[in-house]
This record gives C-alpha cells, structure tokens and sequence, in this order.
C-alpha cells in the first residue's frame, strides 16, 4: 500500500498517529531519507518508508559499503 494512502486516508487504522516527518514530506511532496555516519566517518542518505524497518536499513547500509 501506497504510504501516502496510509497517512492521509481515514479508512485506513494505524497504531501510532503519524510522525512530523510523514506529515511534512506528504506537505511538501518530498521522499523521506535519514542520513546515517558510518564509524569511518563517511555521510550517506537512504531513502526510507513509513514502515522502513532498522534492520532492513542497516541491511541497505551494509550492502553500500
């Protein structure tokens, strides 16, 4: 399911309301990205979803390197 659906239509229940970052991006018409710093100290951003979980961002991270 699309995220936007998932955030802004009423039929559809979550647990938790959704986060400032879901609201702002769904404004804006932008993606979400969370900037992560690698212990060597290189910068990169990963494209996320509403339901991105840690492990599969940490799995995107290490597949980068």
């Amino acid at each position: 399911m699309c995220e936007d659906r998932v955030v802004l239509e009423p039929s559809v229940r979550r647990l938790y309301p959704p986060s400032l970052l879901e609201w702002r991006i769904n404004y804006t018409g932008t993606h979400m990205g969370i900037k992560l710093t690698f212990p060597d100290g290189i910068l990169s951003i990963f494209h996320v979803g509403s339901f991105t979980r840690a492990e599969t961002l940490a799995g995107m991270a290490l597949a980068l390197r």
